[in-house]
């Protein structure tokens, strides 16, 4: 016997956001809020960038990026790319 309530539910789509969903509205909040303390933040590395290579722990990869990033070949690169982009847009260097 049903009850003259009840209602028959069909077709019902959920609209709360998944997990993954709130995760990443999570990452994108986060990026903001750096983004506008002067943080560029749209090339982030991840564990997962070494993991697709390597047998390695999350902490493992996490050094490998460490070390990676911040050894004195890349962190001159990057400077150099920096003042060569400068350069190119016509920006006043400041002298030291």
């Amino acid at each position: 016997m049903t009850n003259t309530n009840d209602i028959e539910v069909k077709g019902f789509i959920e609209l709360s956001p998944s997990t993954e969903d709130q995760r990443q509205m999570r990452i994108y909040e986060a990026k903001q809020v750096l983004k506008k303390e002067g943080y560029f933040v749209d090339n982030l590395w991840h564990v997962s960038d070494v993991k697709e290579n390597y047998e390695c722990t999350d902490e493992q990869a996490q050094e490998v990026l460490s070390d990676s990033l911040q050894n004195d070949a890349t962190m001159e690169q990057i400077w150099l790319a920096i003042h060569f982009e400068g350069g190119f847009r016509n920006l006043k260097r400041i002298e030291e």
